[in-house]
């Protein structure tokens, strides 16, 4: 159930209900009030006095609705309680430490039934995040976390080196996380060579979006230190990283023995067609990629590098946005796996 542009007054002045019987009917699963700048306090306490009547209710959008203090901590009181809700997206919100500080005191201390996290675009600085993973992940070496949260979303939170180390020791101390995405986060090479640290020894996250940062090749050269040892990634986000050619012939040569990334996205990294044969080198012998995202990287139309494309028959590969010559890419798409 998704509402758009609700306007507070509106709401009082007209006197109108969110009646509780129609939704208990409907036994919903899923609340999206995102996008509703004018939400004030008053319909924080409607949506309060709603949500007890979702006793089905698994996922609630609240992005980006201009949360107040008050408002957040309103909310956090009664989701500590709930323990139906899994997916809570709390994005572009201006939260800033101190309510940081509240989400982890209240909501992670408290309900272990949260699964999935989302706190992009929110102004919580170092020390909202120090709060937010010392609840994921405790202080103390000897303890492991009780929290069930496998997905985590730090988008556009400007991680710099203090703040690597906090997510390296929270990724050391969880045994539970799945799904990771620090993208646009303006993460340089000595960040992320932090953080690969510990990814290099998880066996869990499954899912890791690092695109639009600036780590460039030197930070490829991190991630593919961490794919000779990490066996648990299998979908791996590297979007506009500035790899180039040389930050993916080093991935590319991690990639050899590795067979549990199914799924690589590349797109705008300006890897040309040498960076690109690297990974036609590759995928002649690694058969667990099942999709590559090549689209975008300034890719020239070679009838020779088309050709070897064309007899990958394992692999998915997106080459949209690239010069290819479109007669040639019309008579051989239907031959082979390229989109």
């Amino acid at each position: 159930l998704t509402f758009k542009s609700i306007n507070t007054n509106d709401l009082i002045k007209n006197n109108l209900k969110l009646s509780h019987k129609p939704f208990l009917k409907l036994n919903l699963l899923s609340l999206d009030l995102s996008n509703n700048n004018r939400i004030g306090l008053d319909c924080i306490q409607l949506i309060k006095d709603l949500l007890p009547q979702l006793p089905q209710l698994q996922s609630i959008n609240l992005s980006n609705i201009s949360l107040c203090t008050e408002g957040l901590r309103m909310l956090l009181e009664y989701l500590r309680q709930n323990k139906s809700i899994r997916k809570i997206n709390l994005s572009n919100n201006g939260i800033y430490p101190n309510g940081a500080e509240d989400i982890a005191n209240i909501l992670l201390k408290n309900n272990y039934s949260i699964e999935s996290l989302d706190l992009s675009e929110n102004r919580i600085s170092l020390i909202g995040l120090r709060s937010i993973l010392n609840a994921l992940a405790p202080t103390d070496p000897l303890c492991k976390s009780e929290s069930s949260l496998k997905s985590l979303y730090l988008r556009r939170m400007m991680i710099s080196f203090e703040e690597s180390t906090l997510i390296r020791n929270m990724i050391f101390q969880t045994l539970h996380l799945k799904t990771l995405d620090f993208s646009s986060n303006q993460i340089n090479r000595e960040s992320l060579a932090i953080i690969c640290e510990a990814l290099s020894v998880n066996n869990t996250i499954q899912d890791l979006n690092l695109s639009f940062n600036i780590f460039g090749p030197q930070g490829c050269a991190e991630i593919a230190k961490t794919l000779t040892q990490n066996k648990s990634i299998s979908s791996l986000h590297l979007h506009c990283v500035g790899m180039k050619k040389e930050g993916a012939q080093v991935l590319a040569e991690s990639l050899k023995n590795n067979h549990s990334l199914t799924r690589l996205n590349l797109s705008n990294n300006e890897i040309k067609a040498s960076g690109c044969n690297h990974f036609i080198k590759l995928l002649k012998s690694n058969h667990s990629i099942h999709y590559m995202d090549l689209s975008c990287n300034s890719i020239k139309n070679k009838s020779s590098l088309y050709q070897d494309l064309c007899k990958i028959i394992n692999t998915k590969i997106d080459l949209n946005g690239n010069s290819i010559n479109q007669k040639f890419y019309k008579n051989k798409k239907e031959n082979c796996n390229i989109m």
